[in-house]
């Protein structure tokens, strides 16, 4: 399945365009927020029609090749070791966290009044027809002026291999991006990222936000040009600020802090950890992730979970703190699953320990599909190419011109 996700990645080319012709965006244009985006969890039917329009029973979608039908969000293979309600809560608050910037409201249920840009977040490409290769898709609207935008978020294409809830919400918010009125951008750090790396990360893939360093690029896009009217670097906060408004003044924009206790060396599986977090205004809620699997979500203290580790296993645990706001602090630490000491007929030795430390910023991999030979790079180097590969095809073939794969 990783390999096949890799050689669809590699062969995809630039998708078909989806979007009507783009339509430029000049001073006068900027209407501001506030902006409702509706994250539906729930599924709902889809016809085929010119134009969208988000607040229609059944959804009438401009991307949709056939009447389809996208499912509910099935959190059982994403996130199997919290409830579904928490893992919508994960993926929720941290689009909220994305775009704390700007005046947008995100919600997940039917917002009262239109217009509301309205991403249905479940199921698979194969619910609309599209290619296999997308994890995500969404018209691109210049300057967001036109009403009942309708995106895809497949989250069931997006396991904990591939990003799981932090891949889905990455997903979200990069679809929720082209609604908005941006293209792909050639940054890393970018949630308009368009191009596979393997040097990402985790906690770079944990704190995906709208920026301004980024270039323009043409990959997937139908014409190889803009669309929209913008220069380099693509200054996203601006376009935003245009599009969607700023935030309001005087809201909160002070970040929890988080931390947890850092085993002196291999764990023994489960391995119980207690975290501590803090907030001006409180804290709602502390995650706990192994790798890039969310395996707790606790409201309340002590912030205490598990994580089970095979003898000999590399992984990583990440720990997060969110206010109400949407303000995170995130920890990440990599560990070491203990082996146990060889019998007396032999055996091989342990092999060597994982150094101690924070690895916040030790790379995924060294490059490419090619293992680097460091224990704790060993099952990531191939993984995270691979998952950075999909997220990436998704947001590429996203860029063409209104449909817009994502991170996935």
């Amino acid at each position: 399945m990783k390999y096949r996700a890799l050689a669809l990645c590699v062969a995809l080319g630039a998708c078909a365009p989806r979007a009507p012709a783009p339509i430029a965006v000049h001073p006068d244009a900027c209407h501001g927020g506030p902006v409702t985006l509706w994250l539906d969890f729930e599924g709902a039917g889809v016809v085929h029609a010119a134009g969208d329009d988000s607040a229609a029973m059944p959804v009438a979608s401009s991307l949709a090749p056939t009447n389809a039908v996208v499912p509910p969000f099935d959190a059982s293979a994403i996130a199997p070791k919290v409830s579904r309600d928490q893992a919508i809560a994960s993926i929720v608050d941290r689009v909220r966290t994305i775009v704390k910037p700007f005046d947008v409201d995100v919600v997940t249920a039917r917002p009262n009044a239109t217009p509301y840009t309205r991403i249905l977040v479940g199921g698979t490409t194969a619910a609309l027809g599209v290619s296999a290769t997308e994890a995500g898709l969404a018209r691109l609207d210049c300057g967001n002026l036109t009403d009942g935008d309708v995106a895809y978020d497949f989250a069931a294409e997006q396991t904990p291999d591939y990003g799981g809830v932090v891949g889905i919400a990455n997903t979200a918010a990069h679809e929720a991006g082209h609604a908005f009125g941006l293209e792909h951008v050639d940054d890393p750090d970018d949630v308009m990222y368009s191009a596979a790396t393997p040097a990402l990360t985790l906690p770079e893939l944990f704190g995906l936000a709208f920026g301004g360093n980024g270039d323009f690029t043409p990959y997937g896009s139908p014409s190889g040009v803009r669309q929209c009217t913008s220069a380099d670097p693509i200054d996203e906060p601006a376009i935003l600020d245009c599009a969607v408004g700023a935030a309001p003044a005087g809201g909160d924009v002070i970040s929890p802090t988080v931390d947890w206790p850092e085993p002196s060396g291999p764990v023994a599986s489960p391995m119980t950890l207690t975290a501590t977090a803090d907030d001006d205004t409180g804290v709602v809620r502390v995650e706990a992730y192994k790798d890039l699997e969310l395996i707790a979500s606790i409201e309340t203290p002590p912030y205490t979970f598990s994580v089970d580790a095979a003898p000999g296993e590399h992984f990583y645990v990440t720990v997060e703190a969110i206010d109400a706001a949407g303000n995170r602090a995130t920890l990440t630490r990599a560990l070491v699953g203990a082996v146990p000491a060889p019998s007396d007929d032999g055996g091989a030795p342990p092999p060597p320990d994982l150094a101690p430390g924070n690895h916040q910023n030790m790379p995924m991999s060294s490059g490419g599909c090619a293992m680097s030979g460091a224990p704790s790079a060993a099952p990531w180097s191939l993984l995270l190419f691979v998952l950075l590969a999909a997220f990436t095809a998704s947001r590429r073939s996203s860029a063409t011109g209104s449909s817009s794969p994502r991170r996935r």
